[in-house]
């Protein structure tokens, strides 16, 4: 099925896409299509954008689809929901048996990955019986998400090595670990300026762009 938005891979003439709270049918209207027409059908993911060929990548091997049938908003926050999504996706998409027993979920896109994501330990709730499936992931907590995928998928990284961002500090001892060495692996690069911004919600964009990188592990 479509995960939040846009025709998965492989579509043919039609596919699902969510708009807002609900799945709605769309068609695509030609069949002669290119590579970039199928899997990147945004209008707001110019060629020139820094993350094009990321966020093509990351469609392209059904990872992630757009919000709208043609709208993939890379600068919009990923949720707690999407994350779990996409890193059940770079699993395989496994089949999963039981519940996740939290309070503020429903049947949805990312019901069988929570499920995954949470008897896997790659996410956990707050611990008041909630998820949060639609708040926003910081960049240090999706870092967390991808180092404990790496666990999961006993993919050997080295150790990382000490933090060099400008604001280390600030980032939570619970995801230092994973800053580090998902920074050593390549996953992770910083702001641009020298920092890390830690606890800034990460766009989805840039989550494409850490998927990308983590692909080439696997």
């Amino acid at each position: 099925s479509a995960g939040p938005g846009g025709p998965p891979p492989g579509a043919s003439d039609s596919y699902l896409y969510l708009s807002g709270d609900h799945f709605n049918f769309g068609t695509l209207q030609s069949t002669e299509l290119t590579l970039e027409e199928l899997y990147l059908p945004y209008t707001d993911v110019a060629e020139d954008r820094w993350s094009y060929d990321e966020i093509y990548d990351a469609a392209a091997n059904g990872l992630m689809v757009g919000e709208e049938n043609t709208k993939f908003a890379p600068a919009h926050t990923m949720t707690r929901a999407m994350a779990v999504t996409v890193l059940y996706r770079m699993a395989g998409a496994p089949e999963v048996t039981g519940k996740a027993d939290f309070t503020d979920i429903r049947q949805d896109y990312y019901t069988d990955a929570l499920i995954w994501g949470t008897q896997n330990g790659i996410v956990a709730g707050y611990g008041n019986g909630k998820f949060g499936p639609n708040d926003a992931v910081s960049r240090q907590e999706f870092a967390a998400f991808v180092y404990r995928f790496l666990n999961n998928q006993k993919i050997t990284v080295e150790d990382g090595t000490a933090i060099t961002f400008t604001d280390a500090d600030a980032i939570a001892d619970y995801a230092k670990p994973a800053v580090e060495t998902c920074t050593k692996a390549g996953i992770i690069h910083g702001c641009g300026d020298g920092t890390f911004q830690p606890m800034r919600s990460i766009t989805r964009e840039e989550a494409a762009t850490m998927l990308t990188l983590l692909m080439k592990l696997l």
